[in-house]
């Protein structure tokens, strides 16, 4: 009579498995960790397809929704340095609009 082993559920291996996981010393335990995790990315990196920039195509669109981006942009623009300019050590700009020259008062 030739019997097959029935195989035991998934969560009474787990159970077994993680009861010898914690027997293990700390630095036995890490290394387990650091190998399961190595084999898991390298057997992802395997999986992945190349992704293309155009994937991204409308993604959070809904963030701008009701929001001027040139007008961010132009904020944005103000904030930065000039070229040649260190942010450490900004130079003083005029402002945008000038007073007509005249006169100084004292």
């Amino acid at each position: 009579m030739d019997r097959k082993r029935a195989t035991p559920p998934a969560s009474s291996v787990r159970r077994l498995i993680y009861g010898g996981i914690r027997r293990l010393s700390l630095p036995d335990r890490l290394h387990l960790a650091r190998r399961i995790l190595d084999e898991a990315a390298a057997e992802g990196a395997g999986e992945s397809q190349p992704r293309s920039l155009l994937d991204l195509d409308g993604f959070g669109a809904e963030l701008w929704l009701g929001r001027d981006a040139q007008r961010l942009v132009d904020h944005l623009r103000l904030e930065r340095p000039a070229v040649g300019e260190s942010p450490a050590f900004p130079v003083a700009r005029p402002p945008k609009e000038h007073a007509p020259p005249g006169p100084t008062a004292r």
